[in-house]
């Protein structure tokens, strides 16, 4: 894999000292810029990305036939290993789906474990979210034994976890998948407030986000959501995620339920080496840029191949609107 230019990060060589414990004995080593690869290297859609006990781990969308949702693991950012682990290994299925498609699984340190949500189909034909739990990031996942989040009439896919550190409490974010109903439906994000350890909701859920831009198409989904300089964010990505149209979006808003208002234009769309950009999660505790967006593309040249996984810093204007390198996929 050739290392280009366009992808750079400045790195911290704290990685290791911050994810153990302070250095006071040594002195601060001034940065330097390094390059970094896109696409970083193994294949897989819907990145969820976690740091835990010195390590990152990515979970990634899958079938079944070698165990539901691999776990990748990286010291690094950079480099990835599959070692065959899995969220739920060959004859661990949760007992209440039925199907082979396991989505968007992002996993969260809350309460003292480890959270595992995901999109799966369950004996009605509709997509339902569900959790599971473990003590270490890479497993043993153990599911609730029924679903988090459901609806008798559509699928609800692409879960996420926030910590709300203005109100200390914990909400969960999903897709209504009504585009895939016929006549296609127009989409929302939903936003719920959940329980302190992850596995109960509480309350009644809100739409916070519906798609209403040309560029979003049909659809809406895979929210990712963060706080800063009093806004909330919360990314998403729009369109066929098939086709070159698909791309990442952003709005934000003063208060977690209020009005979310969106940037005029997507901050990552396609270019002439990648296609498709979308599926992200990001990752606020990184040494390498406070903050890092990990998503899926495709390579042009091998469309066949699949989704690649992708790594770009958010950075931030004067008007408190984040940018994704020149608007595309990094080299």
């Amino acid at each position: 894999m050739n290392i280009r230019t366009r992808g750079q990060i400045i790195l911290f060589f704290l990685l290791f000292a911050t994810a153990c414990k302070k250095q006071t004995d040594n002195p601060v080593p001034s940065p330097v810029t390094i390059n970094y690869p896109n696409p970083l290297g193994p294949l897989g859609a819907d990145p969820g990305v976690i740091l835990a006990n010195g390590n990152y781990y990515c979970y990634f969308t899958s079938g079944n036939s070698t165990g539901a949702m691999p776990i990748k693991w990286s010291p690094d950012l950079f480099t990835w290993t599959d070692n065959g682990t899995r969220v739920f290994p060959i004859g661990q299925f949760p007992t209440w789906v039925n199907g082979g498609s396991y989505w968007a699984p992002e996993v969260y340190y809350i309460n003292g474990k480890y959270v595992c949500y995901y999109a799966t189909k369950a004996a009605d034909g509709w997509f339902k979210i569900g959790a599971a739990t473990a003590s270490t990031p890479a497993g043993p996942f153990t599911d609730k034994g029924s679903p988090l989040a459901s609806n008798p009439n559509f699928s609800l896919i692409d879960p996420t976890f926030f910590r709300d550190s203005i109100n200390s409490k914990n909400y969960i974010l999903w897709k209504t998948n009504k585009n895939a109903l016929t006549p296609p439906q127009q989409t929302e994000i939903v936003l719920q407030e959940i329980s302190q350890d992850g596995l109960s909701l509480v309350g009644s859920s809100s739409n916070i986000l519906i798609n209403d831009q040309a560029w979003e198409g049909l659809v809406i989904e895979a929210p990712s959501m963060m706080y800063r300089n009093g806004y909330y964010y919360l990314f998403y990505s729009g369109n066929n995620y098939g086709t070159d149209k698909y791309a990442v979006g952003v709005a934000r808003s003063a208060t977690i339920g209020g009005t979310y208002i969106k940037k005029s234009a997507p901050v990552l769309i396609s270019d002439s080496r990648f296609d498709g950009p979308g599926g992200q999660s990001i990752v606020t505790n990184s040494p390498i840029a406070p903050y890092l967006l990990f998503y899926h593309a495709r390579l042009r040249s091998d469309p066949a191949a699949g989704r690649y996984l992708m790594m770009d810093e958010i950075k931030w204007g004067a008007d408190n609107w984040p940018t994704i390198n020149d608007g595309t996929p990094s080299d």
